[in-house]
């Protein structure tokens, strides 16, 4: 496994939920559509989706509406960042003074 920061998961113009499968969302596991508000999983915070029918206004789920969507998911995320504490590493050799 890597560390990461950020994954962006793009499926295509068909939408697939099946790589979510191991997070065992519960809208997912009974085979509904992802359960958000305002783009976020309301089951998993900071999981995002662009592209739903209805995300966050009646053209989220065409390109016009995805781009717009993907925006606001953005400044969210940047948002965020911003406030993350920055992790504190050891140095090299695993001792900290």
């Amino acid at each position: 496994e890597e560390p990461f920061d950020l994954i962006i998961y793009g499926t295509g113009y068909q939408g697939n939920f099946g790589h979510l499968a191991g997070l065992e969302l519960p809208s997912l596991t009974r085979g509904e559509a992802p359960s958000v508000r305002q783009l976020e999983s309301t089951e998993l915070p900071n999981l995002f989706f662009v592209g739903l029918i209805g995300g966050s206004s009646f053209r989220s789920e065409f390109l016009r509406g995805i781009r717009e969507d993907a925006q606001r998911v953005g400044e969210v995320i940047q948002s965020r960042a911003r406030f993350a504490p920055i992790p504190m590493s050891a140095p090299p050799g695993g001792a900290s003074s």
